[in-house]
């Protein structure tokens, strides 16, 4: 008697398992929208996670899912769908002591945003310093501020004298007299 209840209560068990539990449907290459929507709709719950790619054919899109297709699982299960997102994170180049043309073609190589102080030096546009360390990664919308050497102008200009001449102001309609 006990080996036909146990046999029964096995017989009942497998049939509950087979026609209770639903079957997993295959989401992958689904997009994340999709994907949820489906299982959903099977009652089965969904969890997100996120897996950076270069790759954008699969920006979006399920790439792998924790439970695998066709199995077995009760009602409410949560499946972890991995969803490709699109790596946006760049490596700054080094900069530092290049001439700016050559600087300003290795940051947009790299779809660098940057943009351009000025500083006093005894060089001519040699980037002096750059705002992010070279080797550090960063988001794409992130800006990089470079310092650029540039020669002192007054350095080159003869001391004298200059007084100011009331005679030489000008209306709206004239143009100044530049020959001196």
């Amino acid at each position: 008697l006990s080996i036909c209840a146990l046999g029964a209560a096995a017989f009942l068990g497998y049939y509950i398992y087979q026609n209770q539990n639903i079957v997993v449907p295959n989401v992958i290459g689904y997009t994340y929208e999709d994907a949820e929507r489906t299982l959903k709709e099977a009652k089965l719950q969904v969890q997100m996670i996120e897996k950076t790619t270069q790759d954008e054919t699969e920006v979006g899109l399920v790439i792998k899912q924790n439970k695998k297709a066709g199995s077995k699982v009760m009602e409410n299960t949560v499946i972890k769908l991995t969803v490709g997102v699109l790596d946006t994170k760049i490596t700054v180049p080094d900069v530092e002591g290049l001439p700016l043309d050559d600087a300003l073609k290795l940051l947009n190589k790299n779809n660098i945003k940057y943009e351009i102080k000025y500083e006093t030096s005894d060089e001519e546009n040699i980037v002096l310093k750059q705002s992010i360390k070279a080797g550090k990664k960063i988001e794409n919308t992130e800006t990089v501020i470079i310092t650029v050497s540039k020669k002192d102008e007054t350095e080159n200009i003869p001391q004298t004298d200059i007084e100011e001449n009331p005679e030489n102001t000008t209306n709206d309609n004239q143009t100044p007299d530049i020959s001196n």
